[in-house]
């Protein structure tokens, strides 16, 4: 491995272990109650993001294409992508 690929695989296996929002549930990572507990907890007034529905316009995505870069688990794109939109992640 080079210097560049042990940079890159340090940096993906640290947001794979500690991606921010894996504290807000007890359920199993990646399970339907897990992210409905992360959701939740993102958009509450306790994590101060109630207003990012509102300020990201998520309902107004339907029909286009969109890409969202550094998703974390996700939460935001898969509220956008909701809307019936085109969607990437990367």
């Amino acid at each position: 491995m080079n210097r560049e690929q042990v940079k890159q695989s340090t940096v993906k296996n640290y947001w794979e272990d500690k991606s921010p929002g894996l504290k807000h549930s007890e359920h199993d990572t990646g399970s339907e109650d897990f992210f409905t507990d992360v959701e939740k907890e993102r958009y509450s007034d306790q994590f101060k993001y109630k207003y990012l529905p509102q300020v990201a316009k998520f309902n107004s995505f339907k029909g286009k294409d969109v890409l969202e870069i550094g998703v974390g688990l996700g939460t935001d794109i898969f509220t956008i992508c909701q809307t019936w939109c085109k969607c990437a992640r990367y």
